[in-house]
């Protein structure tokens, strides 16, 4: 998705005046979990579930490794102004950097 149908996307939501519980929590990406499956069985409630886990957490890993790289990157990039920080006293270096706030 670019960025110009994401402001569209964002555009046609603020335009709605009286948006449905569907309009605002649903969504193709990340679809809603239910409570209960009428006409399922109890083991087929259970599966579903549980697929619906695993998918949320593949997505939040994913997530988690996106967060990590682009902190390093910014790590690589920074100039590092280092600072001694007297209140740190359970690792292993005191030094900390002002621009991007890793560690030495």
């Amino acid at each position: 998705m670019s960025v110009k149908d994401e402001w569209q996307t964002l555009n046609e939501f603020q335009s709605m005046v009286n948006p449905t519980g569907d309009q605002i929590m649903g969504s193709v990406r990340y679809p809603r979990y239910q409570n209960s499956y009428p006409g399922r069985s109890p083991q087929e409630e259970l599966s579903i579930l549980q697929d619906h886990y695993r998918e949320r957490c593949r997505d939040l890993s994913k997530l988690k490794r996106l967060i990590e790289e682009k902190q390093r990157a910014i790590e690589r990039a920074c100039a590092h102004k280092w600072q001694y920080d007297e209140t740190s006293r359970d690792h292993r270096s005191r030094y900390v950097c002002m621009i991007c706030g890793t560690d030495r």
